[in-house]
């Protein structure tokens, strides 16, 4: 990486898989992204999970902050289904946000984390809101 250019490699790990079956999608936000439309995302990345977890990068991206939001497409439709107007599969955001009563819906600034470092890592817990 050349330091000059301020751009590096966010990792991401993600965890609470509960099979290998179907794919994972991941889904990165800049500012001012409006984070609950999922094909609105700045980069997006799809990849087949495995029993023990997950994990792969964004190269080549801008330091700054970042939000992301990843689902078990567990069917592999290509899109996040739901049931009675919430996710019906496991999603999970940055920053350690989870969807709740209380929490409200995700925004840019609840799911806001600082990338400033190449080679960076985060985790995303997937959770299942009718497991």
């Amino acid at each position: 990486m050349n330091v000059q250019d301020n751009r590096g490699t966010l990792r991401f790990s993600i965890d609470g898989l509960k099979h290998a079956r179907g794919s994972v999608r991941v889904y990165l936000f800049k500012p001012h992204d409006n984070v609950m439309r999922m094909k609105e995302a700045s980069r997006t990345l799809s990849f087949q999970p495995s029993e023990a977890g997950a994990g792969a990068s964004f190269e080549g991206l801008e330091f700054g902050h970042y939000a992301l939001s990843a689902f078990h497409d567990e069917n592999d439709n290509g899109a996040l289904d739901h049931k009675f107007g919430v996710p019906a599969e496991p999603i999970g955001f940055s920053n350690g946000f989870r969807l709740g009563l209380l929490s409200g819906p995700p925004t840019f600034e609840k799911l806001r984390i600082p990338f400033d470092k190449d080679g960076q890592t985060i985790s995303i817990t997937l959770q299942g809101v009718f497991r």
